[in-house]
């Protein structure tokens, strides 16, 4: 899972260089990227957490040249996804539901932070339009790769089955030439 969110956070520069200003399609790879990670990596909480630390402090020097803004960020993001799955089961809706709370979070976040920095001054349009400009770009982005690793999880699950169903027929037969 990590080198999905090493390849996510390349993509957000790539496009982010593409698409600018006011353009529909704001990337935020990064954030779609831990939410849709998290389901499959829930059993170590310690390493998701560190994983998202390492890719804010990456996000912070590489992109925006603040120092730690971004760790905060995406460690609280990172927080609120892994609350809301308690409730919600890894489904495409649930998984749609909590990007998009997600990417709201960031750019308030992100806004508030530089409007308390005197960066920017307060206006929600503004705010507004840098949160619906981010929706559809990673909303397709993260029914891609829901459906890749719902595949991929499928095929490791059912190449494990067999595994198993293999070393049952195995015990079943050792079982039997003991009986004879």
């Amino acid at each position: 899972m990590i080198w999905l969110m090493l390849i996510s956070f390349l993509l957000d520069g790539i496009l982010s260089s593409i698409f600018y200003g006011d353009s529909l399609f704001l990337p935020l790879f990064s954030i779609i990227i831990l939410v849709v990670t998290y389901p499959y990596m829930m059993q170590s909480k310690k390493k998701f957490l560190i994983a998202i630390g390492v890719l804010g402090l990456l996000y912070d020097v590489v992109y925006t040249n603040t120092f730690f803004l971004y760790v905060y960020i995406f460690i609280l993001i990172g927080l609120v996804i892994m609350l809301f799955y308690r409730f919600f089961r890894n489904q495409i809706i649930n998984t749609l539901l909590i990007g998009s709370i997600s990417i709201i979070l960031f750019r308030s976040l992100n806004y508030f932070f530089l409007v308390m920095i005197q960066l920017k001054s307060y206006h929600f349009d503004e705010l507004w339009q840098s949160i619906y400009q981010s929706f559809i770009l990673n909303g397709i982005y993260l029914i891609i790769l829901y459906g890749i690793l719902k595949l991929y999880s499928y095929r490791q699950h059912k190449k494990n089955s067999h595994i198993m169903m293999s070393s049952k027929k195995n015990i079943q037969m050792f079982a039997k030439s003991l009986d004879n």
